[in-house]
């Protein structure tokens, strides 16, 4: 599916906006300093709650969500993000440390459109959201 967030809501914005959400810091300053060279905005939530609001009020090109989180995990949030017609064209990416296949089924069941496992592969997330984000920008190397 070639997705353009751009044409779904008619952004205004200067730069596509990736919302990532994960109650660690380390892997929040992890994935900014993986996606620090591209030109998109990053915009963080601690738990699930924060980025179903953050989804629904800032409207990003793009959700990465941890599934283990303090209060509302990304598989709930997730599952409310994919539920309301207002966010559900975003697309939805688990970023997590769970690496059964079973995690992975029960992810893309709730609503996300793909999974990445933790610990992080610099080069596979780099590529995901360049491909999302930057479709007509050439591939990180």
């Amino acid at each position: 599916m070639n997705f353009n967030p751009f044409k779904w809501k008619g952004a205004k914005r200067q730069k596509p906006l990736l919302l990532h959400a994960d109650d660690e810091e380390v892997n929040t300053a992890l994935v900014r300093a993986i996606l620090e060279d591209l030109p998109i905005e990053i915009v963080n939530a601690e738990d699930g709650a924060g980025a179903v609001q953050k989804a629904r009020s800032l409207m990003p090109e793009l959700i990465l969500l941890d599934v283990q989180m303090p209060g509302l995990d990304g598989l709930d949030a997730c599952s409310m993000i994919k539920k309301d017609p207002k966010t559900a064209p975003i697309p939805v990416y688990m970023l997590t440390a769970l690496d059964r296949l079973k995690d992975m089924e029960k992810a893309i069941a709730w609503g996300a459109n793909g999974y990445l496992t933790k610990p992080i592969e610099p080069g596979k997330l780099a590529a995901l959201v360049t491909k999302i984000l930057l479709p007509s920008a050439p591939a990180p190397q």
